[in-house]
């Protein structure tokens, strides 16, 4: 719904500009009226209106005046001046304050309902373009946080080659002169409330990262992280323009720094490990080892966090005698260890619903994560570790099948609900959700595994039914556009004749 404000001390021209609007706009108004420039000022700053009617001449502020003062705070809104035919003089200082029409009074009702459409449209048009920019700018976000993630989870696990590295900054927007890998550990027991849901631990994780960021980023480095596993990877940049050494900073006291400020913020106890710096992608890995080392001596309280970290890289590489070697030392390390078998489990399910949830985004394969169900039920040490046993068995298994058939269960679940939903307006993003994958990994595991792209799939999904329809049923070409998910009739045939060859009139004829 648009506002429109009309500003004139005569109520009789009031009343005539507003019977024509209601009569002959198509667009949905609300009309809003002032007496005075005074009124249509604080009218203005009240409706925020999309138009504005001024009558030059009233008495007090004047029509000028207030339309000066309206453009300090709505600098879009757009002026329509009412003038007598002696009060042309005014023309240059209307052309100043970016007047958009004059309309002569008394005013004509053509002329008054060319003028309101024409700038409706354009507000509307407007509008969209902003809502557009703003859509795109989300996407944009959302795009780079994934692309963070996923640098900062190759560059330091999977490895990467230089020209894959340049990509990653080009598209980031930033430059590289050197870098330091790091890792943080959230110690979840010295929080004061209990952290019982993998949910609770990512919150923690994501504002533990912020400091993070915010401590590295006034030094200085851009700061990349990735929180989807056990614990925190992150890397820091040294941009071209930035004169800080890391090799010369007291990575210690920077530690100190970045924990004592968690502990303010959160009440949560940290610790973190730095690597060394390095210059190039294909040292980056040798960094987050010396991390992980450092992170080790910060506390015995941390003999679990590089088994973890190793279960996840040998899970990664679908390296089956890695995985079971490190499962091994796992459980070897919880048999010795002073927990409970309450602690135990615990500690072993929460294990398993990261490896769970990182696997979603981390294989692009799209993998069928095994379920839970099991550990939960398991009474005794030696049947809970058998059953994560199993469970690790179960997540390999589900991956090597997806590499030897060219199988994904994910893409297969999206491709279920494109032929049952076709007929809607469906994006990627959706179809990525019933996929359980990011629209990255979604998009690029789909053309993998279907040769074809999503749009290219679901394009032909909807012009098999349209085949169907024009063959067997008496539909316009309107009503078979509508049914099979194309609100623009002619957008509908020039997809189906780049499709078959000939138009849906054609098409029709000679079936």
């Amino acid at each position: 719904m648009h506002n429109i404000l009309i500003a004139d001390d005569e109520k009789l021209e009031r009343e005539a500009i507003k019977a024509i609007l209601n009569k002959g706009i198509d667009f949905v108004v609300m009309i809003h009226e002032a007496v005075n420039g005074r009124e249509a000022i604080v009218k203005a700053k009240s409706v925020n209106p999309d138009i504005i009617f001024l009558d030059i001449k009233m008495p007090g502020i004047d029509g000028l005046e207030a339309a000066w003062e309206i453009r300090k705070f709505l600098p879009e809104v757009s002026i329509v001046f009412l003038t007598a035919f002696n009060q042309f003089e005014y023309a240059q200082e209307a052309i100043q304050i970016g007047v958009d029409f004059f309309i002569i009074k008394p005013a004509s009702e053509a002329q008054v309902i060319e003028v309101t459409s024409n700038l409706l449209a354009k507000t509307e048009e407007r509008q969209n373009i902003r809502s557009r920019e703003e859509d795109n700018k989300l996407k944009l976000a959302r795009v780079k946080d994934y692309l963070e993630t996923e640098f900062v989870y190759n560059l330091v696990i999977r490895g990467m080659d230089r020209a894959k590295f340049d990509n990653y900054l080009t598209i980031l927007d930033v430059t590289f002169l050197e870098g330091v890998a790091g890792i943080a550990s959230i110690q979840f027991d010295t929080y004061p409330i209990a952290v019982s849901s993998d949910y609770h631990k990512q919150i923690l994780r994501k504002r533990v990262s912020g400091i993070i960021k915010k401590v590295l980023g006034d030094l200085g480095f851009n700061v990349f992280v990735n929180l989807e596993l056990t614990s925190i990877y992150f890397i820091l940049i040294r941009p071209e323009h930035v004169n800080v050494d890391p090799g010369r900073l007291n990575w210690d006291e920077i530690s100190k720094r970045i924990a004592a400020e968690v502990k303010k913020s959160f009440s949560v106890e940290i610790l973190i490990g730095f690597g060394e710096v390095f210059s190039g992608p294909e040292d980056s890995i040798a960094s987050i080892i010396a991390a992980k080392d450092d992170l080790g001596q910060s506390s015995s309280t941390t003999q679990f966090i590089s088994l973890e970290i190793n279960l996840e890289e040998a899970l990664t590489r679908g390296n089956r005698s890695e995985v079971m070697m490190v499962f091994q030392k796992i459980r070897e390390s919880l048999s010795l260890s002073s927990l409970s078998f309450e602690q135990i489990k615990q500690y072993i399910l929460e294990l398993g619903t990261v490896i769970r949830h990182y696997s979603v985004h981390q294989f692009p394969e799209g993998i069928e994560q095994p379920e839970l169900t099991e550990l939960k039920s398991s009474r005794d040490p030696n049947t809970l570790m058998d059953e994560f046993k199993l469970f690790l068995n179960a997540l390999l298994y589900q991956r090597s099948m997806v590499k030897k058939d060219s199988y994904s269960p994910a893409i297969e679940a999206a491709c279920a609900y494109l032929e049952k939903n076709f007929m809607s307006d469906i994006t990627l993003e959706e179809a990525a959700g019933e996929a359980g994958l990011s629209s990255f990994y979604f998009s690029k595991l789909f053309k993998k595994v279907k040769n074809i792209t999503f749009i290219e799939y679901l394009t032909s999904l909807r012009i098999e039914e349209a085949k169907k329809l024009l063959k067997e049923t008496n539909m316009s070409i309107r009503e078979v556009s509508e049914n099979i998910g194309y609100g623009d009739q002619n957008y509908f045939t020039r997809v189906f004749k780049k499709v078959t060859g000939m138009s849906p009139s054609v098409y029709r004829a000679k079936k």
